[in-house]
């Protein structure tokens, strides 16, 4: 029998997980390529921030024509709650147009100045980093790393505004309805927090 020793070693190669600061620098880092297109930034800022306010105005427009003309029993004014209702579908569907278009032009902006940067950075490398480097590596950073990258810049940030201004809308929305019904459902969101922890230990007392 031949004694065999197993020598376990780190790869380097191996993707590190960031933490959330690290996070944060590195979205500043990968916006700091879109500073030259300011101007698409500017415009996909905006259009985000108007179809974040539009989604809870269309749940605020279609509970009013309810409560009102509907409730009263008004057709005039039903059917011109329903043509305001579609006047402001159609507003938010063509604004996410052009929240869809600038988000792949800013992507693929920001990709085509990273691809660049990364090619003109090989260009200057020696020869021992392409002896030591794997080829597969540098293709992946030049092909699925920058898909990353690019799914990152034009729907995550901007989805994430999206999501933070629906949601602060309609708390507004909601405190102003009805302030005692508010507290109880933010109450309850943080008793949904603390909801998991309890989880195991129920578990472990119905086992």
């Amino acid at each position: 029998m031949v004694n065999t020793l197993t020598h376990v070693t780190r790869d380097e190669e191996r993707d590190v997980e960031l933490k959330p600061l690290q996070f944060f620098r590195l979205m500043r880092r990968i916006f700091g390529y879109a500073r030259p297109h300011r101007r698409v930034v500017f415009l996909l800022g905006v259009i985000t921030i108007v179809r974040s306010i539009q989604l809870p105005m269309l749940a605020q427009m279609l509970s009013s024509v309810i409560n009102g003309p509907v409730a009263a029993g008004d057709f005039r004014g039903v059917l011109i709650g329903a043509g305001e209702f579609a006047a402001l579908a159609a507003f938010t569907q063509i604004v996410f147009g052009f929240r869809v278009l600038y988000a792949l032009d800013i992507g693929e902006l920001v990709v085509r100045d990273i691809r660049n940067a990364i090619f003109e950075h090989l260009q200057g490398l020696t020869a021992s980093f392409f002896n030591k480097m794997k080829v597969g590596r540098i293709i992946s950073r030049m092909s699925s790393d920058l898909e990353a990258i690019r799914f990152g810049v034009q729907d995550v940030a901007f989805m994430t505004i999206v999501g933070a201004g629906q949601a602060l809308l309609a708390a507004i929305l909601m405190y102003r309805a009805d302030r005692v019904l508010f507290c109880i459902l933010v109450d309850g969101a943080a008793d949904l927090d603390d909801e998991p922890a309890l989880q195991p230990a129920t578990a472990a007392g119905a086992a």
